[in-house]
């Protein structure tokens, strides 16, 4: 009886707060005093304030009084711009279009993007603005899946808390997704960093094969058009032994720019190349980010705004050239049988969840550098739609060129000139490249392209570690922002070295399909779940409304059912197709890697996720099965919420 007394004396309290943040009224003093079990509000902040100790993973989840915010708000759209708009729209959706129907593909593609992309992007940005808290601090709603919770004792009027684990919880295992994801995407930047300052030279060193790193295997299609056209026959050169040749561009990505050796078991030493290039990208990022948003927040401006710049000019050249409308029509003509094909279905979703970059924490991280009163719903309508038509239009730039290598060359069989990934971006399109007429510019305007692309993606991944161990740690970290970059970007740039060996490029396929493919989605499912469920859909919308006002009944309706429904089955597709594409390509890759191999990828796979099962089966063991405690939003969550209306009320009355 008196715990069911006490559930009801709850719920009421619940009730008195969500009423007051929906109307958006601010709490009269008395309500401030007002004793939530047998601690009040004021003493929950004093826990905060009168604790010596440094980086209590158990403190109260406040946001500090001196947190920087965006200086302006475009900031803050550009920086999530950069984020969603990364190498993957370039090397990836393109690709994905050609091989899924053409336009066929974009169908389920903006169908996802507007019933669960823009879902996910409002439900993280919503959060973190509502709070104003890293992804570490976030999760502290729901105590399973923090790593620690309150304990209310009526003999003591104070908190106390119990700690589970020094690195618990879901906001860990996203910094550990982000710090994980930043080690090998700075190899990425290396090997554009290398690209664009090997452009600077009129003859392109991937041109032709006359050079010191070429086989008796190299043929340069610069050669094979003079002998055709003797021949009298466009495609003889290139087709009668394109099953046993290497083209000049894919022997300089892998002899020169990689130096491969032939499997991951031979390291092969340094290549001092590639160790050179990764260092500056590394002191590049550094510089970009010592100080936190209000350094990245200014880089933006050029890094975010340039790629449409260039994209536009390399479309326009490209769209003048022969054969640009045999590329085009390869990209966009639709294949409408396409749509019956699940795999398309499943194609789409996938792009889409990795391309606007929930469950990595660096939109929630952005969000939580924003002004209270910013208005979070119109951005994520506006930004997901901007990242998806990005999308769309960077594939003409891309395949304009490609049809124009084509033209050329003779060569009709796409699927050996186009492949996803580094294929596209560091071998097919700079052999495009090289057969333009002052194919150097072109090729110095692509590689930058690229560098502000990889860069702001960079950006907010390192953000999403750093603010969470600020705001984990800020008596240790708060003045210290410079020094708390630096040692992040020195201990990943440490243990990405292996990434610079002649084995590198082994190692990175090894990150790419392990590390956060599979870890990542699940992350994510586990942090739509506690959103929409445990914490409530309901009380973010509640949430918003305290910061933007009260919203229509049927809008509401549809958050909700993104939120609880769509989105979570969108993730759990995601999911299953990604364990049966690793099950099925299972003896494939035991032939591209040795056993071990692909035992330390799976390790590294866990090393983010496992955080999660382990401290909620360490929680349930230390407090048993009580789930008002286990799943239940804390009090001092909403305590936290209120505050941070309470002051932004107090500050524009």
């Amino acid at each position: 009886m008196e715990s069911l007394q006490g559930e009801i004396r709850h719920l009421k309290s619940r009730l008195g707060v969500l009423l007051d943040r929906t109307v958006g009224h601010k709490r009269s003093e008395q309500a401030n005093q007002k004793v939530i079990g047998l601690v009040t509000v004021e003493s929950v902040f004093e826990v905060e304030n009168n604790d010596s100790s440094v980086g209590d993973p158990g403190k109260p989840c406040v946001p500090e009084a001196d947190r920087s915010t965006w200086s302006k708000q475009i900031e803050f759209a550009l920086s999530c711009i950069g984020y969603s708009v990364g190498l993957g729209n370039i090397w990836r959706f393109p690709y994905l279009c050609m091989k899924y129907g053409g336009g066929a593909f974009l169908v389920p593609y903006f169908l996802y993007l507007v019933a669960c992309g823009m879902s996910l992007f409002f439900m993280e940005t919503a959060i973190g603005q509502s709070t104003g808290l890293s992804t570490i601090r976030i999760f502290n709603m729901i105590p399973i899946f923090q790593g620690r919770f309150l304990e209310y004792h009526q003999h003591v009027q104070t908190i106390f808390i119990t700690h589970l684990s020094p690195l618990p919880g879901l906001g860990w295992a996203m910094v550990f997704a982000s710090g994980i994801l930043s080690i090998y995407y700075n190899i990425i930047i290396a090997w554009v960093l290398y690209f664009m300052g090997m452009s600077f030279q009129w003859d392109l060193p991937w041109a032709s094969c006359n050079k010191s790193w070429n086989t008796p295997q190299c043929f340069s299609y610069a050669d094979y058009l003079n002998l055709s056209a003797e021949s009298g026959n466009i495609s003889f050169g290139v087709n009668r032994t394109a099953g046993i040749l290497r083209s000049a561009a894919e022997e300089f990505w892998l002899y020169n720019v990689l130096e491969i050796s032939e499997t991951i078991d031979v390291i092969g030493g340094v290549n001092w190349k590639l160790l050179l290039a990764l260092t500056a990208a590394w002191v590049l990022t550094f510089v970009c980010m010592c100080k936190g948003i209000r350094s990245s927040g200014k880089v933006v401006y050029v890094t975010a705004i340039l790629p449409y710049v260039f994209l536009t000019v390399i479309l326009i050249r490209g769209c003048t050239l022969p054969g640009a409308w045999e590329g085009l029509k390869l990209y966009i003509l639709p294949d409408w049988s396409r749509l019956a094909d699940i795999e398309v279905w499943i194609a789409a979703a996938t792009q889409i969840f990795y391309s606007l970059g929930p469950a990595w924490g660096g939109l929630i991280t952005f969000a939580s550098y924003n002004k209270y009163q910013h208005n979070v719903l119109r951005d994520s309508i506006l930004l997901p739609a901007i990242c998806g038509f990005t999308s769309f239009y960077g594939g003409f730039a891309i395949f304009s060129v490609i049809g124009h290598l084509m033209y050329i060359t003779g060569q009709n069989d796409h699927a050996r000139l186009v492949r996803q990934g580094p294929g596209l971006a560091f071998v097919a399109y700079p052999q495009a490249l090289s057969m333009l007429p002052g194919s150097a510019i072109w090729s110095v305007l692509f590689f930058l392209m690229l560098l502000s692309l990889g860069l702001d993606s960079q950006f907010a991944t390192l953000e999403a570690v750093t603010t969470g161990l600020n705001d984990q740690f800020p008596k240790l970290f708060r003045r210290r922002h410079v020094w708390l970059t630096l040692a992040v970007c020195l201990v990943e740039y440490l243990l990405g070295l292996i990434l610079s060996t002649k084995a590198g490029f082994y190692y990175f396929e090894l990150f790419d399909n392990y590390a956060t493919a599979f870890s990542v989605v699940l992350i994510g499912f586990i942090e739509t779940i506690v959103i929409a469920y445990f914490y409530g859909a309901r009380r973010l919308l509640n949430d918003v409304e305290g910061m933007l006002g009260p919203m229509h009944r049927i809008t509401r309706i549809w958050w909700c059912l993104a939120w609880c429904l769509l989105v979570p089955l969108m993730i759990l597709v995601i999911i299953i197709s990604t364990f049966v594409t690793h099950v099925n390509q299972a003896e494939e890759r035991l032939k591209q890697f040795p056993l071990w191999a692909i035992a330390v990828g799976w390790v590294i796979a866990c090393l983010s996720f496992v955080q999660i099962p382990i401290m909620a089966v360490v929680a349930v063991i230390k407090h048993g099965f009580d789930w008002s405690k286990l799943f239940l939003p804390n009090t001092e969550w909403e305590i936290v919420v209120q505050k941070r209306h309470e002051e932004y009320v107090q500050n524009h009355r």
